[in-house]
């Protein structure tokens, strides 16, 4: 991949579970300049997007302790602008919010790491170019 251009880098915070996968995400989105912090449950993720900036977060829909759409709620009560872009890292995974949330499902397993990023890299650019969130 070409490496990306200066104004689509952007921090970016991973919410799920899977370490494993945390790592191969970190590690395809900071190859692309990115600057990226994991946060394995819930209620790190959202600790963390309280202290941080970040301009966009991926929340797995597997998380614990608090479900991933409640999450999205609490992070957007807080009035931060940053794109939440919600994925289904599990093959098995398949839940509905129960009210719209300012958030783009966007990807099921089985998904290529490449796909993640132009998904990332998308958002960005949206927000970018329109000040903030787009529901497609």
């Amino acid at each position: 991949m070409p490496p990306t251009s200066h104004s689509l880098r952007g921090a970016i915070l991973v919410a799920a579970p899977q370490k494993e996968l945390c790592q191969r995400i970190e590690l395809a989105l900071s190859r692309r300049g990115h600057s990226v912090s994991v946060c394995t449950d819930a209620v790190d993720a959202l600790n963390c997007s309280a202290q941080l900036d970040f301009d966009l977060i991926l929340v797995d829909l597997c998380l614990q302790e608090v479900s991933s759409f409640d999450l999205v709620g609490q992070i957007k009560a807080r009035g931060k602008r940053e794109e939440i872009v919600i994925v289904s890292f599990n093959a098995t995974a398949a839940a509905k919010p129960s009210k719209p949330h300012p958030a783009e499902v966007c990807l099921a397993n089985p998904f290529q790491l490449d796909d993640l990023v132009r998904t990332v890299e998308g958002a960005l650019l949206r927000r970018d170019q329109f000040g903030g969130i787009v529901n497609d």
